[in-house]
Formats: structure tokens, C-alpha cells, sequence
């Protein structure tokens, strides 16, 4: 009788420490679907077979697709358009089959046909005994960063072609006054290869005569931080 008392005692701990741990994992559950419901990063939750179970209200606001029109739909091919890279599709896909972590930049088109770029991140969930059983993707929209790099790209692109292609001769100097860059024009009045010039005080290439007044302007323009200085050289 004991016995049976003391294994039914057991079981009746056993099971109210799995209720417990149940609570706790949905109370858990909870916080995270509203945390994830409240971001304004698209989150997605799939199945094993990248079908969508779960979206939030952000992802509704930038597709233009509600749950009920994704639910169950493949996600990685949900958004494709012309431009999207085909190769990006099967690299999430490949990761979500394998329950692997991706992270790639997907050209991904709105119910409106419009084109934003997504940076997705995928990340394969696991229960307590590691069992892969959901995929979670974090797409932020990256749309106008990839817009300011390029802006910048074409902007340097127009700075170094304006510079080395200038007639003027032109050269750009670090704060301790060695030449960093130069142009085509400047090494040829020198008469030396960008190669040469580059790392070289402007000092090296002037006349005798006009040395003194090399090293003078500079330490006037550290000295009162006037801006630039203006001088005459006579290179050699």
C-alpha cells in the first residue's frame, strides 16, 4: 500500500511539473508572438517545409497580404519578382529543408508590385530535446540604405573620375602634408608617376629657394586654423 501510495505520489509531482513547464513555455510563447506582433521588422514563422503558419501585422503592411491570404503558402517564393535572384530563393529554401541559419539580401516585390529589398535572416526552432519543428525569418526592409550606399558609391565614383581625370593638376594631402593621392596632371608636372609622389611632403619638389616658406605655411595654417593656404611654388 505504501508503495502504491508513494508511486502515485510521484506521478501526481511528476504531471504537475509538466503543467508547470507547460505554463511557463506558453507564457513564454506569448511574450514572444506579442513582442514579435509589435516589431516593425517582418517576422514569419514557417513550418519544416517553408509554409507560413504565422506572420505579423508587419508583414501585412509592407506585402499587402494578410495572415489569411498567406497561411500556408511557400514563403520564399511569396514575394519573387522579376528581378529577384533565383539563386536567393533556393538558398533559403535549401536552409529551411536543412533547419540551418541563412542570412541573404532578397529583392522582394509588394501585392502592388513594388520593389524593396529585404535583408533575410533565417533561424531554425528547436524544442527542448533540439527537434527542429519551425523556421523563423527576420526581414527588415533595407530599401533605402541600399539607396544612400549607392548614392555614395556614385558620388565617389564622380569624385575620383573629376579628380584623376582633371587637367589641373590636383593632390590631396594627409595631416602630417604627405601626398595620399594625386593625379595624372600633378605627377606629370613633377615629372614623376603617381607612384613616386604618393607618401612625399610636397616640400620635396620644391625649389630651394621657396623651402623656407614651404615649411612656414603650414605651421601658420595649424597654428591659427584659418583654412586653407594659398602660396606660390616653384617645383624642380
Amino acid at each position: 500500500l505504501l508503495e502504491a501510495i508513494s508511486a502515485e505520489l510521484s506521478r501526481v509531482a511528476e504531471r504537475q511539473r509538466a503543467e508547470r513547464e507547460l505554463r511557463e513555455r506558453e507564457v513564454e510563447a506569448s511574450r514572444l508572438a506579442m513582442v514579435a506582433s509589435r516589431t516593425e521588422q517582418m517576422v514569419m514563422i514557417l513550418d519544416t517545409s517553408g509554409r507560413i503558419q504565422w506572420a505579423n501585422d508587419a508583414c501585412a503592411q509592407f506585402s499587402g497580404y494578410s495572415l489569411q491570404d498567406v497561411r500556408g503558402r511557400v514563403a520564399h517564393t511569396l514575394l519573387q519578382g522579376p528581378d529577384t535572384d533565383a539563386s536567393t530563393i533556393v538558398a533559403i529554401g535549401e536552409a529551411i529543408a536543412r533547419g540551418e541559419s541563412c542570412r541573404v539580401e532578397f529583392i522582394a516585390y509588394t501585392r502592388d508590385g513594388d520593389a524593396r529589398v529585404l535583408e533575410v535572416e533565417g533561424q531554425p526552432l528547436r524544442d527542448e530535446q533540439g527537434r527542429y519543428f519551425q523556421y523563423a525569418l527576420i526581414s527588415p526592409d533595407i530599401t533605402e540604405r541600399k539607396r544612400t550606399e549607392a548614392a555614395l558609391r556614385e558620388s565617389a565614383e564622380y569624385f575620383r573620375a573629376l579628380f584623376d581625370e582633371s587637367p589641373v593638376a590636383a593632390a590631396i594631402q594627409a595631416p602630417d602634408f604627405r601626398i595620399v593621392r594625386a593625379n595624372a596632371a600633378h605627377a606629370r608636372m613633377l615629372g614623376y608617376t603617381i607612384d613616386q609622389v604618393i607618401g612625399k611632403d610636397l616640400i620635396a619638389f620644391c625649389h630651394p629657394e621657396d623651402v623656407d616658406a614651404g615649411h612656414a605655411a603650414p605651421s601658420a595654417q595649424l597654428e591659427h586654423e584659418r583654412g586653407p593656404v594659398t602660396f606660390e611654388r616653384r617645383m624642380l
